[in-house]
Order: C-alpha cells, then structure tokens, then sequence
C-alpha cells in the first residue's frame, strides 16, 4: 500500500553567520542615538552650539543604515535558499528598493542644515519602508531585532510629531513707553502659533505675579517668519513708570503646546528680554 506524502512547505533555513545579531545590533545603536534624541526633543534642548545632536545623530544614521543592511542581507538570503513564503520576499525587496529611492533622493538634494517640510516626509517615509523590509524578510532569528528596531522608530517618531505639534515660541517685541501711540507704557509681544495669552507683571513663571491682560492671540504668520503681528498690551497707570528690573511677562497656551518670555526693564526705557 502507497502512502502519498504530503505536501509540507520547506522550513526556514538557518540563518547564516553573517547576519546573527545585525538586526539586534542595529536596535540597540539606533535606541542608544534615538533615546537621548527624545529627550533633547521633549526638553528642546540639544545642548551648547548643538553639540548633543553632533553626538546622538551618528548613531541614529548608524542604526538606521544597519536595518537597511539586514533587511538586504535577508532579502537575498531568503532568495538564494529559496525559501517560503515568496510573497513575503517580493514584498519585502520592493519595500528595500522604494527606501533606498526615498533616502537616495534626501541624500543627493541634502544641503541645509535643516531638512524642508517635504523633504522631511520623505525621509520619514523612506526610514519606515527599510523597516518594513527588515520586518518582512528577516529570518526566525532576527526577527525579534527587527520588531525591536520597528518599536525604537515608531516610539522615536511618535515624540516627534508631540514635538512639532506641541512647538511655540514667544518673543517680546517692545517693553516702555511709546511715542508713537502716545503711550505712557506699553507691552508688546508675537508668538508662532494662535492661543489664549496672559500678561503678568513681576512674574518669574507663568504662576506668580500680577495679571494685567488676558485675550486671544492671533497668528498670522509675516513673511519670511514663522512669528505673527505684534500684541500690544497697555500697561496699567499704577505700574508706571517703569523702573529697573521691572518684569513683564507673556504666557501663551494653545492645547498642550505652552511658551513664555519675558522683558526686563534695564535702564528705561531699554530692555532685555529673559525665559
């Protein structure tokens, strides 16, 4: 009697030694880069003249160039044994190719210190396609690497989208009298997005001093800057004139995104602005 065998899909062969480890390497140096990066974003601090970016970038750019090696690597692994699934190989390889266009093209067009909007988003898009294609084409052994580095980047992107949605800053424009309006005092400040503003005098911190205003800002951003018009706030008769040392500060909020500056009388009617 015949006893067909059945048709049982070809397991994974071993990983060779070449790629053992690669993917946990590139985690834990993309986490050591991206894990302070995080906090300079929180803090938005990066540190006297940048140099706490010049440390922690190199080992993100590391970490993020070792994923596209291991998702390499394991792409043409799993085509010289052939093994299953197929589907996941062709998936995995047009998701190397198109980050390797994306990042190629931030590469070849990088210049400024600072990456544009779009160029941003491409550079974001080109980073999760190298994850997706490790993801996909790693080997049982690597696997657990990649699915670390996948969660080390979206934890990374996810701090800086609250960054940049949670981004204001405030400046004082003007702190004195003023001729023009013929104004024995007044206060004057611009901020980069729209929020409900206080004017405290004497205040070291948004919590303590004396409210002299409240109100809507309104941002509408002037050319060539990210800051709105002016809000000029009187000030109250019983506070003038200003002496030396006089503090006036503005606090804005908009959701969770909070900034305040303040202008110090120094010798009147000059003033210095302080945080």
């Amino acid at each position: 009697m015949l006893i067909e065998e059945a048709d049982v899909p070809a397991a994974e062969p071993a990983d060779p030694g070449l790629l053992d480890g690669c993917a946990w390497m590139a985690a834990i140096t993309f986490a050591l880069g991206g894990t302070p990066l995080a906090f300079m974003l929180v803090a938005r601090e990066a540190g006297p003249y940048g140099a706490g970016l010049l440390a922690v970038l190199p080992l993100v750019a590391f970490g993020i160039g070792g994923i596209g090696v291991v998702a390499a690597l394991s792409i043409l692994d799993r085509v010289w044994h052939r093994s299953r699934p197929v589907l996941r190989t062709v998936a995995a390889t047009g998701a190397l190719v198109a980050a390797t266009v994306c990042l190629g093209s931030i590469i070849d067009g990088y210049q400024a210190p600072r990456l544009s909007e779009e160029k941003t988003g491409v550079a974001i898009a080109g980073i999760c396609l190298f994850v997706l294609a490790a993801v996909l084409a790693a080997r049982r052994s690597e696997r657990s690497g990649a699915l670390a580095f996948a969660s080390a980047w979206l934890l990374l992107l996810a701090v800086v989208s609250y960054s940049v949605w949670t981004e204001m800053e405030v400046e004082v424009a003007w702190l004195g009298p003023n001729s023009i309006d013929d104004s024995p005092g007044q206060f004057a400040f611009t901020a980069t997005r729209s929020g409900e503003f206080v004017v405290r005098f004497g205040a070291r911190s948004c919590s303590d001093g004396r409210v002299i205003a409240t109100g809507h800002y309104t941002h509408r951003p002037d050319r060539g800057s990210n800051f709105g018009p002016p809000m000029v706030v009187e000030l109250p008769l019983d506070v003038l004139p200003l002496q030396d040392g006089d503090l006036v500060r503005a606090c804005v909020r908009d959701g969770f995104a909070a900034a305040t500056r303040a202008g110090e009388v120094s010798m009147a009617p000059s003033f210095w602005e302080r945080d």
